[in-house]
């Protein structure tokens, strides 16, 4: 069964600040574009192969993985049975001590 992607509010919330961000900074959707077709890209690499993205928080629970969208943003997510669990969108030029899950 193919595993569906479901992204936190937190990690939604952040997307799309990030969309806005570059919309106005660029006066054009140009790069937002950029960053919605790597990131539909990334989810699909997912799908067909969850354990893809490094670990970077390992418990008794749970692995967060991080996977590499463009060169600047990283997806921080969890693989459950039927499903792939986005929990951030981070700038990667941030600080990752910062990010919360």
């Amino acid at each position: 069964m193919q595993k569906r992607v479901i992204w936190s509010s937190i990690a939604e919330e952040k997307f799309f600040l990030t969309l806005n961000f570059w919309n106005e900074r660029n006066l054009s959707t140009e790069y937002s574009n950029k960053i919605i077709d790597a990131t539909e890209q990334a989810e699909k690499y997912l799908i067909s192969f969850p354990n893809l993205g490094v670990i970077v928080q390992k418990t008794a629970k749970r692995q967060i993985r991080k996977y590499l969208v463009l060169d600047n943003y990283s997806l921080y997510y969890v693989v459950h049975h039927e499903s792939i669990e986005i929990l951030a969108f981070f700038d990667s030029r941030n600080n990752p001590m910062l990010q919360k899950f």
